[in-house]
């Protein structure tokens, strides 16, 4: 299960993705919720459209071990 993540300061990548910090922090508390029952520690990641990549940071931060992303 994942940890809770509400003291990583995501203001920097939210500043780099061009959103408001309380935008990111939605998003992130978002996928905390869809990934809480998963085990990212460690796996391999293909995201396929990746759009900003903002699932990837996030996985990256949760401890994959490597990330390959796709965007047409």
């Amino acid at each position: 299960m994942l940890t809770d993540t509400g003291n990583l300061d995501y203001s920097v990548l939210a500043a780099k993705l061009n959103m408001s910090p309380a935008c990111m922090r939605r998003r992130i508390g978002h996928f905390e919720k869809v990934f809480s029952d998963t085990n990212i520690k460690g796996k391999k990641i293909l995201e396929i459209g990746a759009g900003g990549e903002l699932v990837s940071c996030f996985l990256g931060l949760r401890g994959a071990e490597s990330i390959v992303t796709l965007e047409p």
